[in-house]
């Protein structure tokens, strides 16, 4: 008890130094108040002009007079008026698509036929049609063949021993039948050509003049 006493002393003799040395009056009515800091430890004060000792420091404010009684409240003030409306908000993005609903109901049963009906009177008949308009002539037909020509002779002679003679229709012409004429000659072969456009005729042991014959006739070979 006796230190805290000599140590409050200390305090104050130290303050009254201080406030000295810094030009700061006594506390009264209208002094500002001001902070200060003292160590117990080190006996060492000093002023705090941002009002915030140590944590090992003892705070003490000078200059400040007794706290006055709190005075009546204000009336309320008058509604002030309404703000302004601000901007309307961004558009917000498509949600999406929602899921397909369920089908209807499944479709009925066809329902059954109904009877026929009774057959009705025959109508009157209708008044004959106009006469239609004459159609398109039709495209000419295709060109028919060429009728068969009168027949004609080609002979040619020959006087070998052994071998053929053939002889030929004209370009265009086809052979209908032929001959030969070979008395002194062994006869082989009479045909027509392969081709159908001559005869030919084969012998052996000729000794004078064979004769062969091709009856010809204009067409082609089918």
């Amino acid at each position: 008890m006796q230190w805290q006493s000599t140590h409050a002393l200390r305090v104050a003799i130290a303050v009254a130094i201080v406030l000295g040395m810094t030009g700061i009056a006594p506390a009264t009515a209208e002094a500002r108040p001001r902070t200060l800091c003292a160590n117990p430890r080190t006996r060492v004060v000093h002023a705090a002009n941002n009002g915030r000792c140590a944590r090992n420091e003892r705070k003490f404010v000078v200059g400040r007079g007794p706290r006055g009684a709190t005075g009546p409240r204000g009336e309320r003030g008058s509604a002030g008026a309404t703000g302004a409306t601000g901007p309307s908000g961004p558009v917000g993005a498509t949600g999406p698509v929602g899921a397909t609903g369920p089908s209807g109901g499944p479709t009925g049963a066809t329902g059954a036929t109904g009877p026929t009906g009774a057959l009705g009177p025959t109508g009157p008949s209708g008044s004959t049609g106009a006469t239609g308009a004459t159609g398109a002539t039709g495209a000419t037909g295709a060109t028919g063949s060429t009728g068969v020509n009168a027949f004609h002779k080609v002979s040619q002679d020959s006087i070998i021993a052994a071998g053929s003679v053939t002889v030929t229709c004209a370009p265009g012409e086809v052979v209908t039948g032929g001959g030969v004429n070979a008395p002194n000659a062994v006869l082989k072969a009479s045909t027509p050509t392969a081709a159908g456009d001559g005869w030919t005729i084969s012998v052996t042991g000729n000794s004078g003049t064979i004769t062969v014959t091709a009856i010809c006739v204009a067409g082609t070979m089918s």
